[in-house]
């Protein structure tokens, strides 16, 4: 019987280990999963602030044109890049 209970207690011990060690693997796996969705939506916030930069940019490049303040080659000729 001593010897039943030292196998069943090594068994024990085991399930808790290979139990804290999936629990550290299921942990890691999740810190990466959250910080991956955070990427993700960064890069779609970033697309989309880029989409608005630039159709703004064309609004105001027709309105211009449009207005006949500038021609194409003028408005790009007088366009500051920061």
């Amino acid at each position: 019987i001593k010897n039943d209970m030292m196998s069943l207690n090594n068994q024990l011990l085991e399930a808790i280990q290979r139990k804290l060690e999936l629990s550290q693997e299921l942990e890691a796996w999740q810190v990466n999963h959250s910080l991956f969705s955070v990427d993700l939506q960064s890069n779609d916030l970033s697309r989309i602030t880029l989409a608005f930069c630039f159709s703004t940019f064309l609004l105001r490049l027709i309105t211009c044109i449009a207005d006949g303040k500038a021609t194409f080659s003028e408005f790009f000729r007088g366009l500051v890049i920061n």
